[in-house]
């Protein structure tokens, strides 16, 4: 069990009789033990001291003989706690708690688990118990051991792991009345089996050290294509790259042209025709001649509702055999008036000129 100097220190501090008790029954101080035990008593002043200045070979060893000196009182220990063989080597199985305690030379009907557990920390006994529980355990669920299993069986598996038992253990076993020879004859056998074990294991060892170095040659190639395989995807990620550029520089170039042509063609949409533009040209100066005919003429005023020129000017239309009416006078005129430039005259004083003219007599 593996301590700090410090714990060690404050466990052996604690439990200072126990640590003088020990040294006692090594080192006697006087003629007799109550003699010894005042003189040590005497240095208990200094005894914290004296524990800084050991070792730690000298702290372990203390401590250990204080743990077993504290064991001796605990109740695992009392009188009636010692494994009966007689009974339990007979037996026709055992179970997990029952094997743990009789390897440890204590009887499984007294000493359990739930009353070892709570020295854990502070006790050899207490330590070596979890230790061999976890061992068995382990040995029952990967299926070294049945669940329930034989005295017999049990001293195999532990012959086999080392596991030190008491010998009265094995002793008792054997007087079930199997033959004493079975279990050497049982090592011998289990010695061969594990040396065939060893052969068959030592044959796989090579065989998977073939198929390492196999894999690691795999990995290897696998690597390399790998890289080459990274370098490929660079070069068509570059050319990609490449060719992304190009085209949108293409597609800005097409954008800059198709812009142009669009205000090319905005403009030309805006310039009329030039058909267009001279029937506009010979409709103004057409509207022009009507207006200046209107007013000077028949006596048009634009600014009056009521001018008789759009009748008069029908009326001579049809005296000439044309078709037309007073409407339709009137709405070119208004439209004559609109032509820029045109300033509506004054025709306050100003008498119409009428272009008919009565026929001369004869």
């Amino acid at each position: 069990m593996a301590f700090h100097a410090a714990e060690l220190i404050d466990f052996l501090d604690q439990h200072w009789c126990s640590v003088m008790a020990a040294h006692a029954a090594h080192h006697p101080l006087g003629k007799t033990p109550e003699d010894t035990l005042c003189k040590l008593e005497e240095l208990r002043q200094s005894f914290h001291n004296d524990l800084s200045q050991m070792s730690p070979e000298q702290l372990i060893a203390t401590a250990k003989d204080v743990m077993i000196e504290l064991d001796q009182a605990r109740p695992f220990n009392r009188l009636g706690t010692d494994a009966d063989y007689e009974h339990f080597g007979r037996c026709a199985f055992l179970n997990v708690p029952e094997a743990v305690a009789l390897s440890l030379g204590k009887d499984p009907r007294f000493v359990t688990w739930a009353m070892v557990k709570p020295y854990l920390g502070t006790s050899i006994f207490a330590f070596e118990y979890a230790k061999r529980l976890d061992l068995i355990e382990r040995a029952v669920i990967w299926q070294e051991l049945p669940e329930f299993f034989s005295p017999l069986q049990f001293l195999t598996w532990a012959h086999q792991y080392k596991l030190p038992v008491p010998d009265a253990f094995i002793q008792r076993t054997f007087d079930r009345g199997e033959p004493i020879q079975y279990w050497h004859d049982l090592c011998e056998a289990l010695h061969g089996s594990n040396l065939k074990l060893c052969a068959e294991l030592e044959a796989a060892h090579d065989a998977l050290a073939t198929l390492q170095t196999e894999n690691d040659e795999h990995a290897q190639r696998t690597f390399e294509e790998w890289l080459d395989g990274q370098d490929q995807i660079d070069r068509l990620n570059g050319e990609h790259e490449m060719q992304l550029a190009s085209l949108q520089d293409a597609l800005a170039q097409a954008k800059i042209q198709n812009a142009l042509l669009l205000e090319q063609n905005n403009a030309k949409a805006a310039e009329p025709p030039m058909d267009e533009a001279l029937a506009t040209i010979e409709r103004k100066s057409l509207l022009t001649i009507v207006i200046a005919s209107a007013v000077g003429g028949f006596g048009y005023d634009p600014k009056s509702n009521k001018s008789p020129a759009p009748q008069e000017i029908a009326s001579e239309a049809q005296r000439l055999g044309l078709k037309t009416t007073d409407d339709t006078v009137r709405k070119y005129l208004k439209e004559a008036t609109k032509i820029s430039g045109f300033v509506s005259p004054d025709m306050t004083h100003r008498k119409p000129k009428s272009v008919r003219q009565k026929p001369k007599s004869v």
